[in-house]
C-alpha cells in the first residue's frame, strides 16, 4: 500500500514538473522567437499581446492585461472582431482595438477601420490587412487574470522555482530513502550477526558437553 502511494505521489510530481517546464520553455521560446520576428512572440500561430492602455476597458481589457491573439486569414475577419495590429507598416507599436468597418483599397486589399471601445471616436488611421497580427481568443476575465499573472515577472519566477523545488524534493526524498535503507540494512546485519553469534555459542556449548561426556565415559 505504501509502495503504491509512493508511486502515485512520484507520478503526480513528475507530471507537475513536466507541465511547469514545458510552460517555462514555451515562454522563453516565445521571447526568443519574438526577437527574431517583428517583435510579437508567436507559437503555433498564437501571439501574446500586452494591453498598453485602457482604450478597451469597456470590453473588459485593462492596461497591463495579457491577451492571446490567433493568426487568421484577414478575409475571415468581421466588424465587431477585436484584433491586434501594428499601428503603421514597419512599426513595432501594437494596437489592440475593435473593427468597426471593413473596406477595400483600390488595389483590392482589405482595409480596417478600428476603435477602442472606451474611446469616443474611431482611430485616426486605417489598418491595411498586412498590419494585422491576429484576432483575439475570447477568454473569461478570470482566465485573463491568471494569464497576466503567469506572464508577470513574479509568475515566471514562481513557475521557474516550482520545477526546481520538485526536483530538489525528489532528490532529497531519494537520498533519505537510500539512507534509511542503509540504516535498516545495518540493523538487519547487526541482528544477523547476533543470531550467528548465539548459534556459534550454542554449538560451542554442545561441543564442550559432548567432549565432557566422552571423557566421563572413558
Amino acid at each position: 500500500m505504501k509502495k503504491k502511494k509512493k508511486l502515485t505521489i512520484t507520478k503526480v510530481l513528475n507530471v507537475l514538473m513536466v507541465v511547469c517546464l514545458v510552460f517555462v520553455v514555451s515562454v522563453f521560446g516565445m521571447i526568443f522567437i519574438s526577437s527574431r520576428t517583428k517583435g510579437v512572440p508567436q507559437v503555433f500561430g498564437v501571439s501574446l499581446v500586452m494591453i498598453a492602455s485602457n482604450s478597451m476597458l469597456a470590453s473588459g481589457y485593462e492596461k497591463g492585461d495579457r491577451a492571446l491573439v490567433k493568426e487568421i486569414n484577414t478575409t475571415k475577419l468581421n466588424e465587431g472582431d477585436i484584433i491586434a495590429f501594428y499601428q503603421a507598416p514597419g512599426s513595432k507599436t501594437i494596437i489592440f482595438h475593435q473593427i468597426i468597418k471593413i473596406t477595400k483599397s483600390p488595389e483590392g486589399g482589405l482595409l480596417f477601420q478600428t476603435k477602442g471601445t472606451s474611446n469616443g471616436a474611431p482611430d485616426p488611421w486605417i489598418v491595411p490587412q498586412s498590419s494585422v497580427i491576429g484576432r483575439v481568443i475570447e477568454m473569461s476575465s478570470s482566465a485573463r487574470e491568471v494569464l497576466t499573472f503567469m506572464f508577470s515577472s513574479t509568475g515566471l519566477l514562481i513557475l521557474a522555482i516550482i520545477p526546481a523545488a520538485i526536483i530538489l524534493f525528489m532528490e532529497m526524498r531519494e537520498f533519505l530513502d537510500n539512507l534509511f535503507a542503509v540504516i535498516e540494512n545495518g540493523k538487519k546485519s547487526s541482528r544477523n550477526k547476533k543470531k550467528r553469534g548465539k548459534l556459534v555459542e550454542g554449538r560451542d556449548d554442545l561441543v564442550r558437553k559432548v567432549r565432557q561426556n566422552k571423557k566421563g565415559i572413558k
